[in-house]
């Protein structure tokens, strides 16, 4: 179905990027490397603008802290294992080990706790160390997730604690410091309901980029459906990705976020008339997009957001004083 929307997309950027450029609307090879590389900058310029004079921090788009959802998984039980003297693999016989286990996870059989090192297939997994018990078949175990989840590629903060499904009435899910879920593992690593979550980044894979994951006290002892609220890490515009997070509401000033990247890193123009452009356009899109995730009223002590206003010849921003401020944005 042909795109029927306004939004400005990865093609619109490079035919007017290149144009601005002077390499034309088709730009070939260096050219074309170039002009990703202004999108690219441009595109951080809007994403993470700097700060407005007057204001403490700066602007978070609303469109960047999606809520999204993470279900937890349930210890398995299903079946029976074969446990093999010597030996550090464990078979399943009327069941499929689950695709989430992996290192770090328990595997518990006849009371007995057992580190898993790997899954191998469906029907075997791989504890850390050789079984030395006697060659038994038909045993019933259970395997329990570790607890700690891998949050999405893009996600790059955790913004404020995880919540059940609507009518459960169960305790929202409080995220504290790593160190304190595992102080809290130290003390008790039984499963149940989650009352705690930290955030912490994974050990880097070299040649990958750094991902994250949750840690949850107690491990869950259920499939939960969590929901939360993510900052997500846009990645680069392409062919295959050829939209802007915001593009719906935010084109013109997307658009000359480019430009002006274009402008500064092709051109060699410092404070050119792109910039300015762009500086008062995202100072109206920063206006627009609070205006849509501020309540109109929030009571007897409510703080409005700062009004940020345009003049033809720059920007003011009116702060919680009332008082109008000079404020420029560079790319």
């Amino acid at each position: 179905m042909a795109e029927t929307r306004l939004a400005i997309t990865y093609a619109d950027l490079v035919i007017d990027c290149g144009l601005e450029a002077g390499f034309g609307a088709t730009p070939a090879g260096f050219n074309l490397v170039a002009v990703n590389r202004a999108i690219a900058e441009g595109l951080r310029a809007f994403y993470a603008p700097s700060i407005m004079l007057g204001e403490r921090t700066a602007h978070a788009w609303s469109f960047l802290r999606p809520t999204t959802t993470l279900t937890t998984y349930a210890p398995y039980s299903t079946g029976t294992v074969t446990m093999t003297k010597g030996r550090t693999n464990v078979e399943l016989a009327d069941g499929t080990w689950p695709s989430w286990v992996h290192a770090g996870d328990t595997l518990t059989v006849n009371g007995v706790s057992y580190t898993v090192a790997s899954r191998t297939d469906d029907d075997t997994i791989v504890i850390s160390s050789a079984y030395t018990g006697d060659t038994t078949a038909g045993l019933t175990f259970t395997v329990k997730h570790c607890g700690d989840y891998d949050l999405p590629a893009d996600c790059g903060q955790v913004i404020g604690p995880f919540t059940h499904a609507a009518g459960l009435n169960y305790e929202t899910i409080q995220i504290v410091g790593e160190a304190r879920i595992r102080q809290l593992r130290t003390n008790s690593n039984d499963t149940n309901r989650p009352l705690y979550a930290a955030i912490r980044p994974k050990a880097q894979v070299p040649g990958a980029k750094q991902l994250f994951e949750v840690m949850f006290w107690p491990v869950p002892d259920a499939a939960y459906v969590l929901t939360y609220r993510d900052a997500v890490l846009p990645t680069k515009l392409s062919a295959s990705n050829p939209y802007p997070y915001g593009a719906d509401q935010h084109s013109h000033t997307i658009r000359a976020a480019c430009l002006a990247a274009v402008e500064r890193d092709i051109l060699h123009i410092e404070d050119g008339p792109r910039q300015k452009q762009f500086a008062r356009l995202l100072a109206d899109s920063i206006a627009q997009d609070r205006r849509m995730s501020t309540p109109d009223y929030l009571g007897p002590a409510g703080h409005m957001s700062p009004v940020v206003r345009r003049r033809t010849n720059g920007v003011q921003v009116e702060g919680p004083d009332g008082v109008l401020r000079e404020w420029n944005s560079r790319v």
